[in-house]
């Protein structure tokens, strides 16, 4: 169902009852209005004999009689029409919970599953529509709004009028907030009145605003001489960009009174949104814009391959200088534990590069924990073979660690060493606590080879080619063979991109945010070693578990 506001059906309902419980109480009467493109298409209305007595005073307000309802029908004859009126349409009423509660449960006695429609009550929308009024009773937003209610208190007039005010609440609300989508409308019913203010938007901005749809994207911000001041990113453009108009944020005003014109570009998910502002923002140098907004700074183990003893340390910074990146860890304790987990199952060094050429040995080499290269260069291969072990654990091998470490232990124990062998015993308990909750690329991140299939609401949306670390693709997915192999010959083609070194590591640390991130949903294909039919193979594969 189209989610704007003209292609959604009301149904206005209104019901007169014996009591205000409505678990005890029962029906008299009730009326449905169904409007479609906010206009009455069609009507029920019935007295309902509620099997019990009907009190005088409810007589009184409503001028219903016990003689009224004695040949007229129960509610379980009428049940089935009244769940088949409604079917797809928005439940509205004045006082909704009122309404809905007596239809629920009336429904529930004569053990029939209730319709479960979505719910607008028009009284909690008049409160944050029209503010300031006495009272926000039927009788007087009917009076407000100059509407006249001829049968006041019985269920086809008050369900008329309460139509005749839906209509007017969703023009204010289509004028004055620029909300044209059932979600937006349903939420704006609850949000607290203190945080509603009178949105002013200049028309240059305002014709733009009703063009936004809520979808990710970048939306731009320009001044008079259409320089752009500011670049942001949403996961819903229409919310995120009237939000700004409804701030009290001092940074966000002074953004608000410089902008003239609003811009903004869809996409098919709010990383390739993330990663779009990025590149934009470092292009243009909004003058509201931080250089880039704070990325939250995930750990890394980085490895630097320039030195020939390459030593291991856990950093938040992704560089140019030849390291290599494994991870991401979400903590940093995270990365710091593995790191000790690697020193106590590895040889490899773990002094500073000013100690290592210094040419001493330390303690290390003393209790067999370091292949002591500081003073002898012909361990080389044999410390390479521990870095290799070292790359095959930090991209997802645990077992072999694992093994290893088992073996330590069974040594330590052996030889009495009870302390140290619980301090193996505590690591392989980590590393076995963790297998499958840590998000840990199988190649360092920094020379990723992968298409990342990104997922949502249980389909793809997007795919993202990266060839040594570098983003050479977004595609928005598409469903065909012509597509994949489409993608395929452009991932495998002498990729042309405007490559900018600061740039690409800035997208690299977002790409790495979001893997990390819990609620991420997303399926990652390696490339490494694969030709075009194996990839293709893989990544129909991949599609089809999605």
């Amino acid at each position: 169902m189209n989610n704007s506001l003209e292609n959604i059906p009301f149904v206005v309902c209104d019901v007169e009852t014996i009591g205000l419980n409505p678990v005890f109480n029962s029906i008299i009467e009730i009326a449905l209005i169904r409007l479609e493109n906010f206009k009455v298409v069609d009507k029920f209305s019935s007295l309902i004999n509620p099997q019990s007595f009907i009190p005088p005073f409810i007589t009184e307000l409503t001028g219903i009689r016990n003689e009224d309802v004695y040949n007229a029908p129960k509610f379980s004859d009428v049940a089935l029409n009244i769940r088949d009126f409604l079917k797809d349409a928005v439940f509205v009423a004045h006082n909704a919970s009122f309404d809905h509660k007596f239809l629920i449960h009336s429904f529930l006695r004569e053990n029939l599953i209730p319709p479960s429609n979505p719910v607008l009550c028009t009284k909690l929308l008049s409160r944050r529509v029209v503010p300031g009024l006495s009272s926000y009773s039927l009788r007087n937003l009917t009076s407000f709004f100059k509407i006249k209610n001829i049968q006041a208190h019985r269920a086809y007039g008050d369900a008329l009028a309460t139509s005749h005010i839906l209509i007017k609440l969703i023009e204010e609300v289509r004028n004055n907030f620029f909300i044209n989508d059932l979600d937006s409308l349903l939420s704006l019913q609850f949000q607290p009145i203190k945080s509603l203010v009178d949105i002013k938007i200049k028309e240059t901005i305002a014709s733009e605003i009703s063009k936004l749809p809520q979808n990710p994207g970048v939306y731009i911000f320009k001044n008079k001489k259409e320089e752009i001041v500011y670049i942001g990113k949403a996961k819903n453009l229409r919310n995120r960009v009237l939000s700004y108009f409804r701030s009290d944020d001092t940074r966000v005003k002074k953004i608000i009174r410089s902008a003239h014109y609003l811009e903004f570009i869809e996409t098919g998910s709010e990383l390739s949104a993330f990663l779009f502002e990025s590149e934009l923002i470092k292009k243009h140098k909004p003058v509201h814009n931080k250089a880039l907004k704070i990325i939250r700074r995930y750990s890394f183990i980085a490895l630097n391959l320039e030195h020939p003893f390459p030593k291991l340390e856990v950093t938040s910074r992704i560089t140019n200088n030849g390291n290599l990146f494994f991870g991401p860890f979400q903590h940093r304790e995270t990365a710091e534990q593995t790191l000790d987990i690697i020193s106590k199952s590895t040889l490899l060094r773990e002094c500073d590069d000013k100690t290592f050429h210094q040419n001493r040995p330390c303690y290390l080499l003393d209790i067999k924990r370091c292949l002591g290269p500081c003073i002898n260069n012909s361990v080389k291969d044999e410390y390479d073979q521990e870095i290799e072990f070292v790359k095959s654990f930090l991209t997802g091998d645990n077992l072999s660690i694992l093994n290893r470490l088992i073996e330590k232990m069974k040594e330590y124990s052996t030889r009495q060493k009870y302390e140290e062998a619980a301090q193996i015993r505590d690591s392989i308990r980590m590393i076995v606590n963790n297998i499958g909750r840590l998000k840990v690329l199988k190649e360092p991140i920094n020379s990723l080879n992968a298409i990342i299939i990104i997922i949502n609401n249980k389909c793809p949306v997007e795919l993202l080619g990266l060839k040594n670390g570098i983003l050479i693709f977004i595609k928005k997915y598409e469903e065909g063979e012509n597509f994949l192999s489409q993608l395929i010959d452009d991932y495998f083609s002498e990729y042309n991109v405007d490559f900018d070194l600061n740039i690409n590591i800035e997208k690299i640390k977002i790409i790495a945010n979001f893997l990390v991130n819990q609620k991420a949903n997303y399926k990652i294909i390696y490339t490494t070693g694969l030709n075009s039919e194996q990839l293709l193979q893989k990544l129909k594969t991949g599609l089809m578990e999605v």
